[in-house]
Parts: structure tokens; C-alpha cells; sequence
């Protein structure tokens, strides 16, 4: 983990290697009854956490690897010395029984039926939420009396002789289904500037991972990232996507995840998401790729796939080929009546992240 973190190494090398140890790690520390404190599950995670955490030095990633080994080492030397703690602290005495020792089944996707809705249980989990990570009603209505104004609107008044967690759920219930998510993020804003203010706190975390739980539970197409909503493909799909960014930043391909990027922001759009800018951004990102590794900056794809057949194995190519037609077709040469639809779309963009992954591969290093 410090090697990638530090430069000495490409993730793409060590990594199989690493998620073999890690599985080795768990089996070794289970019997002993010591929790693995590394939360990621490939070289990848790790890559994606320090980037979105802000630990821009080589120094502080090290200093939080290292953070996470001193648990298991203080356990290990206590066990040599034949001492035993009868009062776990930390993470694992927070846990139940079930996640201490493993059993707890690994969550389930419930097929994405919910888009561009809201329900009304979902209303009701995110204040539940808010509230139990100590956000009061008052603090809460004051932020959603903001939700959907324009600066210059006056905010939603308070009503006299009606309580706040009243009021407040009478508004929620009363949105449209979009401003519902703009609340998410207001809270999440929100928690985020008091964990500041507590110095250390992880409310904002838990408000996310819950909510992701829950809309991992329900169906829903969205998830909270960074505090953020953004788009929620197929399990699939996200794996795909969400390891082409930072394989093809790591490859100096900065313009082409940018364009990823873009494109995940098209598809997150609200109240309606911009399909076939999703499409236009996605292939440009796989044309933008595909110019680095041909040495051609001004050819489109289409030319580059006809002009190096050994780019892309046969008989690959080909289907790439005709996925950059579709892609020209829908994407900028839209006819009336012939909109992509969302699961097209997100087939698309995984494609073309899928192949700019790969010929990131090939691209001159840095």
C-alpha cells in the first residue's frame, strides 16, 4: 500500500498479489479474534481513498498505513506475552456479534427500479437518519426551508403551534421528488461541518454509508459519494466505471477521466439526466485514449481502429468499431424520436470506459 502510494509501484503490478495476502491476513487473524483493520479490498480502493481524502503528501499516506497496523501489532505482542484483553475497544467493540466474527451475509442489490422518484419511505429514512446523527428537528427544518429557493426567495416560515418534526415532515413530503436528494446533500454539508467543528467526527460518514445502505436495499439508482449524488448503475457497471478513473489517472490520462468523470455527471443530472451527453463524453474519453496510444493527435477512432488493426484484439475490434457508430449516432447525431434509453447508455459508457482501461495499458508512461 505505501509502495503504489509513494510512486515505487503501479497498482496494476502488485495487486493480485496484495488481494491474496489480504485474504491470507483475514483467515490468520479470524482464530486469534483480532479484526483486520484495513477496510479496502484491493490496491484500487486504497488509490481511491487517499485521492478523495485530501492526503496529497507521500508522507501522510504512510503516516495512515502505518496507522492501521498498530492495532493488530499491539494485539499480537499482548497474545506473545500471554495477555488478553477482556474489553475490545474501538471498532470492534462498537460492532454486534455477527460482523466481529464474519457472519453477517454480504449485502444483496436489489435490481435499480427507482430513478427519478422519491419515495415516501425514503423521505422518512433520511430525517431518521439526520436525527440520529444528533442533526435536532429546528436545525434540520432551517435547512430545508432553503431547499429549491432561489437566493433572493425568502425561506419556508415556520408555522406557530405546530412542532418542528412536524413541519418539517409535512415539507419534505411536499417536494418534488429531485429536491428530496438536494436535501441529502445539504445535510451531508451539514454534518461534515460539524464533524469539523468535533474534531474527529464521523457523522457525515455513518449519514452516508447508511443512506448507500439503503438505497442498495430499495432499489434506488443514486448514491452518496464524497457528499455528493451521483448516478448508481448495476453492480457491474460501477465496477467498471469507477476503476477506469483512477487506472487512467494513473497513467497520466487526465483529460480522458476527466471525461468519465463528465459522463457520470450527465447521468447524474437532475431532474433529468443527459443521456446523450454521457455517451459524447464517454467516447471521447476512449478517442482521447486512443490518440495517446496511436502517437495521432487530430485521427478520430474511427480511423485509428482501421489504421492499427493490432490495437484491440480481433475480433474485439470490431465490435468497438460498431459500438463508436452507435455512439455517433446517438450521441451527436440524435434523430427526432430516437432517444437512447438509460440501460443503452449506461451499456455504452461502460464499454467505452471498459477499452480505455485497457488501452491505458499501452499508453507511454509518465
Amino acid at each position: 500500500m505505501i509502495a503504489v502510494a509513494t510512486g515505487h509501484a503501479r497498482i496494476d503490478d502488485p495487486e493480485q498479489g496484495c488481494v491474496q495476502l489480504r485474504t491470507r491476513l483475514g483467515s490468520d487473524l479470524g482464530p486469534l479474534e483480532i479484526a483486520d483493520p484495513n477496510k479496502f479490498g484491493s490496491l484500487w480502493d486504497w488509490y481511491s481513498y487517499w485521492k478523495s481524502s485530501g492526503s496529497s503528501t507521500y508522507q501522510s499516506r504512510r503516516d495512515y498505513v502505518n496507522s492501521l497496523c498498530v492495532a493488530v501489532v499491539n494485539a499480537l505482542e499482548h497474545l506473545m506475552r500471554g495477555e488478553h484483553d477482556d474489553a475490545p475497544d474501538g471498532a470492534e467493540a462498537s460492532a454486534v456479534f455477527s460482523e466481529r466474527y464474519g457472519y453477517r451475509a454480504a449485502p444483496g442489490q436489489t435490481e435499480i427500479t427507482i430513478r427519478e422518484d422519491a419515495p415516501k419511505e425514503l423521505r422518512k429514512v433520511v430525517i431518521d437518519n439526520a436525527v440520529e446523527e444528533r442533526l435536532d428537528y429546528d436545525g434540520l427544518f432551517a435547512l430545508a426551508a432553503r431547499i429549491g429557493k432561489k437566493p433572493w426567495e425568502s425561506a419556508e416560515p415556520c408555522q406557530s403551534g405546530v412542532s418542528s418534526p412536524v413541519q418539517l415532515a409535512r415539507l419534505v413530503s411536499s417536494w418534488d421528488w429531485h429536491l428530496v436528494y438536494d436535501f441529502i446533500e445539504a445535510i451531508c454539508r451539514r454534518l461534515e461541518e460539524l464533524d469539523e467543528c468535533r474534531q474527529g467526527g464521523d457523522s457525515a460518514r455513518e449519514f452516508s454509508a447508511t443512506l448507500n445502505q439503503y438505497f442498495l436495499h430499495a432499489g434506488i439508482g443514486w448514491q452518496l459519494a464524497q457528499g455528493r449524488i451521483t448516478t448508481r448503475g448495476t453492480e457491474a457497471f460501477e465496477a467498471v466505471v469507477r476503476t477506469a478513473i483512477p487506472a487512467l489517472e494513473q497513467s497520466a490520462l487526465t483529460t480522458s477521466a476527466g471525461e468519465i468523470h463528465k459522463a457520470l455527471g450527465c447521468l447524474s443530472r437532475r431532474p433529468t439526466a443527459d443521456l446523450t451527453g454521457a455517451i459524447q463524453h464517454a467516447f471521447a474519453a476512449l478517442e482521447c485514449t486512443a490518440r495517446v496510444v496511436s502517437g495521432d493527435a487530430s485521427a478520430t477512432l474511427g480511423e485509428i481502429l482501421k489504421r492499427d488493426p493490432g490495437l484491440i484484439p480481433k475480433p474485439l475490434d470490431s465490435a468497438v468499431e460498431k459500438a463508436w457508430g452507435y455512439a455517433s449516432e446517438m450521441g451527436r447525431h440524435l434523430q427526432e424520436g430516437r432517444e437512447p434509453r438509460r440501460e443503452e447508455v449506461e451499456l455504452v459508457v461502460g464499454i467505452a470506459a471498459t477499452v480505455a482501461t485497457y488501452l491505458s495499458k499501452k499508453a507511454p508512461q509518465p
